[in-house]
């Protein structure tokens, strides 16, 4: 199934955020991410993702945060309805109800994609009762 054009559009030109630890599945994910048009500024670790995120202002302009289940309970001054964790299938992060989604790994892009669309468009997360359906 492919997202239609419009759904595509609507995250062109969005800002995302995202902490992943692990190399392979960062530069992964910030692949698909900018193909579809979105900015991405991705960190390797907490540490370096609170020295970036220290600004107040550097925050407001992110329109989506991705982040693992690792990196969840270290980054609190972000704003957890732009979240999207990223969580093993029956990890304490995956049954969370705190932020916008959980998106269960391995990540599938279009349940990825779709999931941005809805947030950067202000809908509430109607996929998500879904995204644990495998």
């Amino acid at each position: 199934m492919c997202q239609p054009e419009l759904e595509k559009s609507a995250l062109k030109g969005k800002k995302v955020f995202l902490l992943e630890e692990h190399d392979k599945v960062r530069r992964s994910l910030e692949t698909v991410l900018k193909e579809r048009g979105i900015t991405v500024v991705t960190k390797s670790s907490t540490e370096c993702a609170k020295k970036y995120l220290e600004e107040v202002e550097v925050k407001k302009e992110f329109d989506a945060f991705m982040l693992g289940e690792e990196n969840l309970l270290s980054l609190d001054s972000i704003d957890v309805r732009k979240c999207i964790a990223m969580a093993w299938p029956g990890s304490e992060a995956a049954k969370s109800s705190t932020y916008y989604a959980v998106l269960q790994r391995p990540i599938k892009h279009m349940r990825l994609f779709d999931l941005l669309t809805a947030l950067v468009k202000g809908n509430s997360c109607q996929v998500c009762s879904c995204v644990f359906a495998w």
